[in-house]
C-alpha cells in the first residue's frame, strides 16, 4: 500500500474542529520508510477449561468478508459463508489457515469437544487471538430423541450482535449455552424457535403446529426475512412450515429477483421493467427504513441490458440502494414514479491507515464510510495488523468514522477521496472501571455488564463485557461528558439477579454495581 498522505486527528461527532498534523521531517527530504509487518493469514484460538488447556477440541466456524454493507446484512447473493475447521494442539491452540486470495475479515461459530464441552466464537479476526473457556454444552433434541433433523442456529450475544453456527444434522445436537434463534427441518417440515439454552440443560423441538404449505417454482428459493442466506428447502417442489414458522416473514428469490415479506403469497406485487443506466450485474435493492433504525429488504433485482424488474415502492421511508462488483454503493429516497437518478457508480478506492498519537499502527479498528445523504450505502470494515483498511470504490462527499468500542468515536467529513490514502490519528478516550458484587459484598464473577449511552449517540450503541474472577469490569473509548447507563444480570440459584446504575461518567472513580434478587417473592398460602 502506498504511503498515506496528511495525518489527521479527526474530531468527535460533536466537534467540528479538525487538526492537521505537520509532516515530521526536514523540508525536501523523504519520510523514513515505515516497517510493514506481514499480514496475518491465520485464525487463532486458545481453548481451555478450569483445569487448563484442552487438546483435541474442534472449532467449526463460518468466515465472513472483511467489507460489509449493513443494510443488506445476511443477503449473501449466492456466496455462502466460507466453512472453516481446525483442532486444538496440546497447548489448546487452534490454528486455522485461511485459503489464499480470500477476503475473510472475521469468523464466528463454536468450539466443542467429544466430552461435551463447548463455547461460542464471535468476531474472530485474523491475527487477533481469542481465549475461550469451554463449559458443558446444552442439548437440542426431540421428545423421543430418535427423529433426525437439521438445525440452523444463531446465538444472540450480550452486545446485541449475532453469532451464526454451522448447520448440524442428527437426532441430538449439542450447542454451547446461550440465547438462540433456531430454524429446524425434518421430514415433518420446518419449525422456528427462540430458546435460552443453559449449560448442561436439554431443550426439546416439536415438529407440530398449524401447517402452511408453499409451492415452489423451479427457479424459486425461500428464506427467512432477517436471515436471507438460509434457504428453506423442501420436497416435491414445496416447503412445509409449521407453527410459528408458518407465520414468519419470508424473502423469496426468483431468478435475479428478491421479494420481501410474505413474497411467497400469490398477492406479491407485480414487477415492472424499468430503465436503469447501470452496468449488467448491478443489484438494485428497495429498502424500508424502520423506526428501530433497521433496513428491511422489500425487493431487489439485477440489472440486465440496462433494465431491472421492480414493483412500485411501498409506502413509508423507502430507499433505492444500488451496489455491485467494483462499484461504489449509492442510495436515494424512492417514493413513487420512475427510479431515482444516481450519479455514476465508479467511485474512488478509499484507503485509510489508523495510528495512535505516537504513529504506531492500530490493527482491528472498526471504521465505516457513508456517502452524504445515502445512509443505506454505509460500508463497514476494520483495519488489519498494519492499521490499514481498504473500502474499495466509494462515492464522495461522505463521512468517515471510527466506531470501535475500544476507542473514542470520531468522525471526518471528506469532500473528495484522497487518491493516495488518508492517515488517521485515533484517540483512546476515557475508561469506566467498576466491580460487580452480591449484596453481601462478595465479588460477582462472570456477570454480563451492559453499557448504553443515555443520549443514544454512542457507536456501537450497546456494549457488553463479562466481569472477571474478582468481579472487575472495564469499558474503554468513552467520552468524558456523556451520561452512561450500566446494567448487569446473572442467574444464581435458579433466580434472576440484576443491577442498574444511571448517569455514570467515564474517567472518574471506580464504581460498584450491586446485583439484587429481582424475582418476585411469593407469599405463603394464606399470607397477607
Amino acid at each position: 500500500m502506498a504511503t498515506m498522505s496528511r495525518p489527521v486527528a479527526i474530531g468527535t461527532a460533536c466537534c467540528l474542529c479538525l487538526q492537521f498534523a505537520a509532516p515530521a521531517q526536514a523540508p525536501g527530504t523523504a519520510p523514513p520508510p515505515r516497517p510493514r509487518p506481514a499480514l496475518a493469514t491465520t485464525l487463532l484460538l486458545q481453548v481451555r477449561d478450569q483445569s487448563g488447556p484442552i487438546a483435541g477440541a474442534t472449532a467449526e466456524l463460518l468466515g465472513q468478508p472483511r467489507l460489509q454493507l449493513p443494510a443488506l446484512a445476511g443477503l449473501e447473493l449466492g456466496r455462502a459463508p466460507l466453512a472453516l475447521r481446525g483442532s486444538s494442539d496440546a497447548r489448546g491452540i487452534v490454528r486455522i489457515p485461511l485459503p489464499a486470495a480470500t477476503e475473510v475479515g472475521s469468523a464466528s461459530g463454536y468450539v466443542h469437544t467429544a466430552a461435551g464441552l463447548g463455547g461460542l466464537v464471535a468476531d474472530l479476526q485474523p491475527g487477533r487471538a481469542q481465549r475461550l473457556e469451554l463449559q458443558p454444552m446444552g442439548e437440542v433434541t426431540t421428545a423421543t430423541g430418535t427423529e433426525p433433523f437439521t438445525l440452523h442456529a444463531r446465538a444472540r450475544l450480550a452486545d446485541g450482535g449475532r453469532c451464526r453456527l454451522p448447520p448440524q444434522t442428527g437426532t441430538r445436537v449439542r450447542l454451547p449455552a446461550g440465547d438462540y434463534e433456531l430454524w429446524a427441518h425434518s421430514d415433518d417440515g420446518w419449525i422456528w424457535r427462540r430458546i435460552q439454552l443453559r449449560s448442561g440443560a436439554r431443550a426439546e423441538l416439536h415438529f407440530d403446529g398449524a401447517p402452511r404449505t408453499l409451492p415452489l417454482a423451479a427457479d424459486t428459493r425461500l428464506a427467512p426475512l432477517d436471515w436471507p442466506g438460509l434457504e428453506l428447502v423442501g420436497a416435491d417442489a414445496q416447503v412445509l412450515l409449521r407453527g410459528t414458522a408458518a407465520e414468519a416473514e419470508l424473502v423469496t428469490r426468483r431468478g435475479d429477483r428478491w421479494l420481501g415479506p410474505h413474497a411467497a403469497d400469490t398477492a406479491a406485487p407485480a414487477p415492472t421493467t424499468r430503465t436503469m443506466p447501470a452496468a449488467d450485474g448491478i443489484l438494485c435493492c428497495v429498502l424500508e427504513h424502520q423506526r428501530s433504525g433497521r433496513w428491511l429488504l422489500r425487493e431487489a433485482g439485477l440489472v440486465r441490458a440496462n433494465e431491472v424488474r421492480l414493483a412500485a415502492p411501498p409506502p413509508g421511508d423507502t430507499w433505492l440502494l444500488q451496489c455491485g462488483p467494483d462499484t461504489a454503493p449509492m442510495a436515494a429516497p424512492w417514493s413513487a414514479g420512475e427510479l431515482p437518478r444516481l450519479p455514476a457508480a465508479h467511485g474512488v478506492p478509499l484507503r485509510v491507515r489508523a495510528v495512535d498519537r505516537s504513529g504506531a499502527p492500530l490493527g482491528h479498528i472498526a471504521v465505516d464510510w457513508t456517502p452524504h445523504g445515502m445512509d443505506p450505502a454505509q460500508l463497514d470494515t476494520h483495519t488489519d495488523e498494519r492499521g490499514e483498511a481498504t473500502f474499495g470504490p466509494v462515492h464522495a462527499p461522505g463521512r468517515l468514522r471510527v466506531s470501535d468500542p475500544r476507542f473514542l468515536n470520531q468522525q471526518l467529513d471528506l469532500d473528495a477521496v484522497p487518491h493516495d490514502g488518508l492517515e488517521l490519528v485515533v484517540a483512546t478516550g476515557s475508561a469506566l472501571l467498576g466491580t460487580t458484587t452480591w449484596p453481601d459484598g462478595s465479588p460477582a464473577a462472570g456477570v454480563v455488564v451492559t453499557l448504553r449511552d443515555a443520549d443514544g449517540r454512542l457507536r456501537p450503541a450497546l456494549r457488553a463485557v463479562a466481569s472477571d474472577d474478582r468481579g472487575a469490569f472495564a469499558f474503554a473509548g468513552l467520552p468524558d461528558d456523556r451520561p452512561l447507563v450500566l446494567f448487569a444480570s446473572a442467574q444464581r440459584e435458579g433466580r434472576t439477579w440484576s443491577g442498574k446504575l444511571a448517569r455514570q461518567l467515564a474517567g472518574g472513580l471506580a464504581i460498584t454495581l450491586v446485583l439484587r434478587d429481582e424475582d418476585p417473592q411469593l407469599l405463603p398460602a394464606g399470607g397477607r
